[in-house]
């Protein structure tokens, strides 16, 4: 008997082995250079990506408001922002398609969840790509300081169940700063990637607009109605590169 918990693990399997079998079948059929460009605009097309978010919105909306899904084997959590990388038991959610998505969509917009639906919400290195007007720490005309960041984790707040967690990785600001004015010129240079983002390929979205510490994700947390804020150590793999924060708290 298939235990609930192994549905999504089978369903997942099947798919990896459906695209590697398509994928030789495409590679034999149009040769290597045809099928290399194929996949680059089936992956990088920014029509594609925007169907795909506008039809992702409807599907998930349409599943929940007509309850086409099983109470049992419901157990929601997303992994926003996840880029290439793969969290199993997660819905893996990003704006840019690739073999790591599960859901084409840009969590900085309204999330197509109801309240209090998702168990859990990780992101890692996503937050300082969001746009934030600094100018507005020092001039009370341009807004509250943050507020398109805050904006955004109140809508990540609305989704998850009351002591439902959030869990987020970034660069920390202060920590690259400090080792930055001791290290050799070699080892800045590097620094000064991970400070304003790699801009690998011309992609705006590979840049840092803001520079995430403890007071400044401490505030934006709070503003949103997050509790029980704790700082530990960061367990991604960006840690090996740069100094990093990793962040827990709960609705």
């Amino acid at each position: 008997m298939i235990r609930p918990s192994d549905h999504q693990t089978i369903r997942l399997k099947v798919s990896k082995s459906v695209r590697k079998i398509s994928a030789t079948i495409l590679n034999k059929l149009l040769g290597r250079w045809l099928y290399d460009k194929l996949i680059n605009w089936w992956y990088n097309s920014n029509i594609l990506n925007k169907i795909r978010k506008k039809v992702n919105f409807l599907k998930i909306k349409s599943r929940y408001k007509f309850r086409f899904y099983n109470k049992e084997l419901e157990s929601l959590k997303l992994h926003l922002g996840c880029g290439r990388h793969y969290l199993e038991g997660y819905v893996n959610i990003d704006a840019v398609k690739s073999q790591s998505t599960d859901l084409i969509y840009d969590v900085s917009e309204k999330l197509p969840y109801p309240d209090n639906s998702v168990e859990i919400i990780t992101c890692s290195h996503l937050l300082e790509h969001l746009p934030v007007c600094l100018m507005a720490n020092i001039e009370q005309e341009y807004g509250e300081k943050y507020a398109s960041v805050i904006k955004i984790l109140k809508e990540w707040q609305r989704v998850l169940i009351p002591t439902g967690k959030l869990i987020i990785e970034l660069p920390d600001f202060d920590g690259m700063v400090e080792e930055y004015v001791k290290a050799d010129i070699s080892r800045q240079e590097e620094l000064i990637c991970y400070i304003y983002g790699g801009y690998r390929f011309n992609n705006i979205y590979d840049i840092h607009r803001w520079g995430p510490n403890k007071y400044r994700l401490t505030y934006i947390l709070e503003k949103a109605g997050f509790r029980n804020i704790e700082f530990k150590e960061s367990q991604g793999h960006h840690k090996e590169f740069c100094p990093c924060l990793r962040v827990e708290c709960i609705k």
